[in-house]
């Protein structure tokens, strides 16, 4: 799996992350599913997603012979989709979401990204 990089511009991207603050802090995870790894998902090919998708060893029971994936569910069970559903699943699962964040996404820039954010928002953005 390729890691992400947030390419946008410090100032830029400081002015999405106003968005995301919270009583004096930013949510980072946040800004960064939302502005940085939903994108970068829309963007990979199926079958790369769905490689990085098993990497994460899902969990979810509703399993067809006659689907293509499949998946672990929580309880132990499989649950399977066809083609026009996983993309769908993949890119709406917050905690496949959450991992990507945490395992695969960089910024370098993150603290004065941050910074310039908080910024922002005492001045009323």
């Amino acid at each position: 799996m390729e890691n992400i990089i947030n390419t946008q511009s410090v100032k830029n991207s400081a002015l999405h992350m106003t968005a995301y603050e919270r009583a004096g802090t930013i949510d980072t995870r946040a800004y960064a599913v939302d502005e940085v790894v939903r994108p970068y998902i829309k963007l990979m090919d199926d079958s790369d997603l769905i490689a990085c998708y098993n990497e994460f060893a899902t969990q979810n029971g509703d399993y067809r012979y006659s689907d293509d994936y499949a998946r672990f569910n929580a309880y132990g069970n499989i649950d399977s989709f066809d083609d026009y559903k996983i993309r769908r699943e993949i890119e709406h699962d917050d905690d496949f979401l959450g991992w990507m964040y945490a395992n695969a996404y960089e910024d370098e820039n993150q603290n004065e990204r941050i910074k310039y954010a908080l910024e922002m928002v005492k001045a009323g953005y």
